[in-house]
């Protein structure tokens, strides 16, 4: 199963639904601690407002590999040197789980004052935030540097474990939109899900601070076999959160009730990490051809109101 913005360039990404463990309690996060890659080009130090910083240097199209444990939340700092000639242009970081999820940031390069390599006073970029949430376990996060108009850039990592906190329960929410339901069975469970069109959104709204969590099955037909690679574009009040590019696979316990042309996929799950205060959700599915089945869930407001209560105490 698998957050976005501080200063709307940083993106949460729950990566491969952090599992049950998110699914039945909210996490509680600690202090960051500095990361060092296993795979890198070099150690930089930056003096950033001059403040001495350590930067890890990685090339373009060369990998770059960090060991993480979860659940936690990765958070990446990434710039570049600057040049009047970069004005306008842009740089993307492609990452992958364990060979398995996969995304990518795209950072428009903006001029930084004060942030230059100590060595040679080179100037450099504004520094860019993303953050990918990581489930249990140990996992190795590799990172690579592609459509740059330069060759390097600089990363600096930080780490914030993830502890459990009271056991909750989730509810649906439903769509702003208000479509008609398209009802799934599940072994003995039936549920409602929202058909999602191709070059459509859905929205949901959910007060915060938790976890959304957001369930897709693609709309499965005759014409599919093996795995079916989709994206999912996520908005936090109208801003771009998060691309999630996830695998749909064709299910053998689940079915629709009343239409037989076709069947659910496997659920896919990311959880989106909202904010204290009340935020819309927006999904866009643009995917020529296919349709996509959403369901949303919230933490329970009465376990909501139970957890705040016991923190008064």
């Amino acid at each position: 199963m698998p957050s976005a913005p501080l200063s709307r360039s940083r993106h949460w990404l729950p990566i491969l639904g952090l599992l049950a463990l998110l699914a039945s309690a909210p996490l509680a996060r600690t202090l960051w601690n500095t990361a060092t890659p296993e795979t890198h080009d070099g150690k930089t130090v930056m003096l950033i407002n001059g403040k001495k910083r350590t930067y890890w240097k990685a090339r373009k199209d060369v990998e770059q590999v960090l060991q993480v444990t979860g659940p936690s939340t990765v958070r990446m700092i990434s710039r570049v040197p600057w040049s009047t000639k970069y004005t306008g242009k842009s740089y993307t970081i492609n990452w992958t789980l364990d060979d398995g999820q996969t995304g990518a940031f795209t950072q428009e390069i903006r001029k930084a004052s004060g942030s230059v390599r100590q060595s040679d006073n080179k100037k450099l970029s504004r520094g860019r935030t993303n953050e990918l949430e990581i489930p249990a376990g140990l996992h190795q996060l590799r990172l690579t540097l592609s459509d740059t108009p330069g060759t390097v850039a600089y990363f600096r990592f930080h780490t914030r474990p993830l502890e459990p906190l009271i056991k909750i329960s989730n509810v649906d929410l439903k769509p702003l939109e208000s479509p008609t339901p398209r009802k799934v069975q599940a072994g003995k469970s039936t549920v409602d899900y929202y058909p999602l069109p191709s070059g459509s959104e859905m929205s949901v709204e959910m007060e915060g601070p938790g976890f959304l969590k957001v369930i897709s099955r693609l709309d499965w037909d005759q014409t599919m076999t093996s795995t079916q690679k989709y994206t999912l574009k996520v908005f936090e009040d109208g801003l771009l959160k998060q691309s999630y590019v996830l695998k749909g696979r064709r299910s053998e316990t689940s079915t629709y009730v009343g239409k037989d042309d076709s069947v659910p996929a496997r659920g896919e799950v990311v959880y989106l990490e909202v904010p204290a205060g009340r935020h819309r959700y927006t999904v866009r599915f643009q995917e020529s051809g296919r349709e996509v089945n959403l369901r949303f869930l919230a933490p329970s407001p009465a376990d909501e109101t139970k957890k705040n209560s016991k923190g008064k105490g």
